[in-house]
Protein backbone atom coordinates (compact mmCIF):
# COMPACT_ATOMS: atom_id res chain seq x y z
CA UNK A 1 0.00 0.00 0.00
CA UNK A 2 1.10 3.39 -0.77
CA UNK A 3 -0.70 6.74 0.52
CA UNK A 4 0.19 10.11 -0.81
CA UNK A 5 -0.68 13.55 -2.28
CA UNK A 6 -0.74 13.52 -5.75
CA UNK A 7 1.52 16.71 -5.60
CA UNK A 8 3.99 13.98 -4.50
CA UNK A 9 2.71 11.51 -7.85
CA UNK A 10 5.83 12.05 -9.11
CA UNK A 11 7.98 9.83 -6.65
CA UNK A 12 6.23 6.95 -7.71
CA UNK A 13 6.51 7.28 -11.28
CA UNK A 14 9.69 4.59 -11.00
CA UNK A 15 6.82 1.82 -10.28
CA UNK A 16 6.82 1.35 -13.77
CA UNK A 17 5.19 2.98 -17.07
CA UNK A 18 1.82 1.98 -16.24
CA UNK A 19 2.05 3.88 -12.76
CA UNK A 20 3.81 6.57 -14.59
CA UNK A 21 0.96 7.13 -16.98
CA UNK A 22 -1.87 6.55 -13.98
CA UNK A 23 0.00 9.70 -12.57
CA UNK A 24 0.23 11.99 -15.16
CA UNK A 25 -3.37 11.25 -16.53
CA UNK A 26 -4.17 12.29 -12.55
CA UNK A 27 -2.22 15.26 -12.80
CA UNK A 28 -3.66 16.64 -15.62
CA UNK A 29 -7.66 15.31 -14.87
CA UNK A 30 -8.43 14.04 -11.65
CA UNK A 31 -9.47 16.58 -10.06
CA UNK A 32 -11.99 17.24 -12.72
CA UNK A 33 -12.64 14.05 -13.91
CA UNK A 34 -16.35 12.81 -14.39
CA UNK A 35 -18.05 10.40 -16.99
CA UNK A 36 -17.25 6.84 -18.73
CA UNK A 37 -13.91 5.09 -17.73
CA UNK A 38 -10.99 6.61 -20.17
CA UNK A 39 -8.25 4.57 -21.91
CA UNK A 40 -4.90 5.96 -20.71
CA UNK A 41 -3.02 3.25 -22.04
CA UNK A 42 -5.69 0.94 -24.41
CA UNK A 43 -6.75 -1.61 -21.35
CA UNK A 44 -3.33 -1.62 -19.44
CA UNK A 45 -3.98 1.88 -17.32
CA UNK A 46 -8.09 2.75 -16.99
CA UNK A 47 -9.05 5.59 -15.14
CA UNK A 48 -12.64 5.35 -13.76
CA UNK A 49 -14.26 8.52 -12.29
CA UNK A 50 -16.97 8.40 -10.08
CA UNK A 51 -19.43 10.24 -7.29
CA UNK A 52 -20.99 8.48 -4.50
CA UNK A 53 -21.75 8.95 -1.04
CA UNK A 54 -19.80 7.14 2.06
CA UNK A 55 -21.73 4.68 4.06
CA UNK A 56 -20.58 2.53 7.39
CA UNK A 57 -18.04 0.10 7.63
CA UNK A 58 -20.75 -3.00 7.41
CA UNK A 59 -23.03 -2.15 4.15
CA UNK A 60 -20.43 -3.31 1.57
CA UNK A 61 -17.94 -5.88 0.86
CA UNK A 62 -14.16 -5.89 0.35
CA UNK A 63 -12.79 -6.58 -3.28
CA UNK A 64 -9.48 -7.78 -4.25
CA UNK A 65 -8.07 -7.73 -7.58
CA UNK A 66 -5.80 -10.23 -9.21
CA UNK A 67 -4.45 -8.67 -12.39
CA UNK A 68 -4.51 -4.90 -11.27
CA UNK A 69 -3.19 -2.75 -8.99
CA UNK A 70 -5.73 0.21 -7.86
CA UNK A 71 -4.53 3.86 -7.49
CA UNK A 72 -7.84 5.24 -5.67
CA UNK A 73 -7.30 9.54 -6.14
CA UNK A 74 -10.20 11.37 -4.00
CA UNK A 75 -10.50 14.53 -5.57
CA UNK A 76 -13.45 15.82 -3.46
CA UNK A 77 -14.75 14.85 -0.09
CA UNK A 78 -13.15 12.31 2.01
CA UNK A 79 -13.19 8.50 2.92
CA UNK A 80 -11.77 5.49 5.03
CA UNK A 81 -10.18 2.86 3.28
CA UNK A 82 -10.02 -0.57 5.34
CA UNK A 83 -7.45 -2.93 4.12
CA UNK A 84 -6.72 -6.27 5.21
CA UNK A 85 -5.10 -9.59 3.93
CA UNK A 86 -7.60 -11.66 2.50
CA UNK A 87 -6.79 -14.41 4.08
CA UNK A 88 -8.38 -13.00 6.99
CA UNK A 89 -11.87 -12.46 5.44
CA UNK A 90 -14.58 -15.04 4.12
CA UNK A 91 -15.14 -15.23 0.70
CA UNK A 92 -18.24 -14.50 -0.56
CA UNK A 93 -18.23 -14.99 -4.49
CA UNK A 94 -15.81 -17.05 -6.74
CA UNK A 95 -12.95 -14.75 -8.52
CA UNK A 96 -14.56 -13.63 -11.83
CA UNK A 97 -11.25 -13.43 -14.37
CA UNK A 98 -13.25 -11.46 -16.61
CA UNK A 99 -13.55 -8.23 -14.50
CA UNK A 100 -10.87 -9.23 -12.50
CA UNK A 101 -12.20 -9.20 -9.11
CA UNK A 102 -13.44 -11.35 -5.87
CA UNK A 103 -15.72 -10.45 -3.38
CA UNK A 104 -15.06 -11.30 1.04
CA UNK A 105 -17.03 -10.32 4.28
CA UNK A 106 -15.27 -9.33 7.45
CA UNK A 107 -17.36 -9.91 10.82
CA UNK A 108 -14.83 -7.32 12.24
CA UNK A 109 -13.31 -4.20 11.63
CA UNK A 110 -10.42 -3.73 9.42
CA UNK A 111 -7.56 -1.46 10.06
CA UNK A 112 -8.77 1.99 7.55
CA UNK A 113 -6.81 4.63 5.95
CA UNK A 114 -8.10 8.07 5.80
CA UNK A 115 -7.93 9.08 2.14
CA UNK A 116 -8.79 12.98 2.37
CA UNK A 117 -9.06 15.26 -1.10
CA UNK A 118 -6.14 15.68 -2.93
CA UNK A 119 -4.55 12.19 -2.05
CA UNK A 120 -3.89 8.80 -3.17
CA UNK A 121 -3.93 5.10 -2.03
CA UNK A 122 -1.95 2.45 -4.33
CA UNK A 123 -3.87 -1.06 -3.36
CA UNK A 124 -2.00 -4.22 -4.00
CA UNK A 125 -3.46 -7.46 -5.57
CA UNK A 126 -2.99 -8.63 -1.68
CA UNK A 127 -4.65 -6.38 -0.37
CA UNK A 128 -8.27 -6.66 -0.10
CA UNK A 129 -9.95 -3.47 0.40
CA UNK A 130 -13.37 -1.77 1.23
CA UNK A 131 -13.93 1.54 0.08
CA UNK A 132 -16.38 4.69 0.97
CA UNK A 133 -16.49 4.21 4.27
CA UNK A 134 -17.43 6.89 6.08
CA UNK A 135 -15.29 8.63 8.71
CA UNK A 136 -16.76 9.66 12.50
CA UNK A 137 -18.14 13.05 10.96
CA UNK A 138 -20.87 10.94 9.14
CA UNK A 139 -21.57 10.20 5.41
CA UNK A 140 -20.10 12.66 2.56
CA UNK A 141 -20.05 13.31 -1.04
CA UNK A 142 -16.94 11.84 -2.40
CA UNK A 143 -15.59 12.56 -5.76
CA UNK A 144 -12.57 10.71 -7.07
CA UNK A 145 -10.76 8.66 -9.76
CA UNK A 146 -9.68 4.87 -9.19
CA UNK A 147 -7.52 4.02 -12.20
CA UNK A 148 -6.73 0.44 -12.72
CA UNK A 149 -3.20 -0.69 -13.63
CA UNK A 150 -2.41 -3.90 -15.54
CA UNK A 151 0.56 -5.69 -13.64
CA UNK A 152 3.26 -8.12 -15.77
Amino acid sequence: MVLDSLSNASLYDALGPGFAAAFEWLRRHGATAVGAPVAVDCDRVVARPGAYGTHPRDAAKFERHRRFADVHFVAEGEELVEVADPAALRPVAAYDPAGDIEWFASDAPRPAVLLPAGSFLVLWPHEAHQPGVATARGPVAVRKVVVKVALG
